[in-house]
């Protein structure tokens, strides 16, 4: 009875806090994560449900978006992992009702500026793919209406979406239903083809 009553009175210590942690910055990760990846594909007309995106490809974005235009999730991210271990370093802290009330808003304050932030970042990242100094990968195919080009935005199963398709060649004879794009100087637009139409798929190597 002794020993349960020594394991309950143990102090936590700051790995313990930390690891306890892991659910909170889980919830943060996977918002940023699906905010970006939603703003991002909604700027070219995509909604992020038709994609069929993991959870983890939505984790790792919430991460890699550190690197990718949030860098000010940084400082939220940091503040969320701080506070806490400062709360087990100074038990003094705990005793001032209104020190907790205080950094319990700044820390669900978090919540709508990651979702800010993260929206930023995506709608950034989108507009930046949109211009000619996209860094979507090339690609090259053809079809029996003749050879195009474009940006490969999204590859799913069978399905392509292809940003700013441009007919670099017309076969011979040209098919009365065929795809003939706009050209992206005049409107963006996003074609989806799926991998039973095209052959020859090529993709540019940087």
């Amino acid at each position: 009875m002794a020993d349960s009553d020594s394991k309950e009175k143990r102090p936590s210590t700051v790995v313990g806090t930390i690891s306890g942690l892991v659910s909170l910055y889980a919830v943060f990760v996977f918002m940023s994560g699906w905010t970006f990846l939603d703003f991002y594909y909604r700027r070219f007309g995509i909604y992020t449900r038709w994609l069929d995106i993991s959870i983890t490809d939505v984790l790792m974005k919430g991460f890699i978006i550190l690197f990718e235009g949030g860098k000010w999730l940084w400082a939220l991210y940091v503040f969320i992992l701080v506070v806490p271990i400062l709360f087990e370093v100074f038990p003094r802290l705990r005793r001032h009702t209104l020190v907790q009330l205080f950094i319990a808003g700044a820390m669900l304050s978090c919540l709508p500026l990651t979702y800010y932030i993260s929206r930023n970042a995506g709608e950034s990242a989108a507009e930046h793919n949109q211009s000619t100094s996209s860094t979507l990968a090339d690609i090259r195919f053809s079809t029996d209406c003749g050879i195009y080009v474009g940006k490969l935005l999204y590859q799913r199963n069978d399905s392509y979406y292809i940003h700013d398709v441009v007919l670099l060649k017309k076969s011979s004879p040209f098919p009365d239903k065929c795809l003939v794009p706009t050209d992206p100087k005049v409107a963006h637009e996003l074609t989806i083809l799926r991998s039973d139409s095209i052959h020859d798929l090529k993709l540019a190597e940087y």
